[in-house]
């Protein structure tokens, strides 16, 4: 009897684990206005013909979703779009940064703006450090990056 109900108590202990990390992982995030005016800048720009040869389409239909204010996960499978791909976007590109680039429209600058320019990069860091530095959440963090 003890092993029957230990082994209960660890399905209902991983059951309640399962759905932390999913909770976390189902979390969809209002876009802010301010982020919704930068993406629609840049899908301008491109309009206007200052997108480049790199341009890729994940980054135009990113900028039409956050546009049109299409709530955003926290966390989605790989390949998705998510808060947490848009961060790493923004980690890998903010080195591309130049003084004053802005003014020059730039495919650089086309291709920050489509991803929400500087009020999307700081509002994917406040959502994401939000949820990630929570000590009630730390533990299921990594449980909802791995979910498929």
């Amino acid at each position: 009897m003890d092993t029957l109900l230990k082994s209960l108590i660890g399905g209902v202990a991983a059951l309640a684990a399962l759905g932390a990390a999913a909770a976390i992982r189902e979390r969809r995030l209002a876009v802010p206005s301010s982020v919704a005016k930068a993406a629609a800048d840049g899908l301008l720009l491109v309009k206007e013909g200052h997108g480049g040869g790199g341009l890729t389409e994940g980054a135009m239909r990113r900028a039409r979703q956050l546009a049109a204010r299409a709530p955003l996960p926290l966390y989605a499978p790989k390949g998705q779009r998510s808060a947490a791909m848009m961060r790493a976007w923004f980690r890998r590109h903010q080195v591309d940064q130049r003084p004053n680039w802005n003014k020059t429209k730039t495919p650089g600058w086309t291709a920050w703006q489509l991803w929400a320019g500087t009020p999307g990069w700081v509002w994917v860091e406040r959502e994401c450090d939000r949820v990630e530095k929570s000590p009630a959440n730390k533990k299921w963090v990594a449980k909802a990056r791995r979910m498929k």
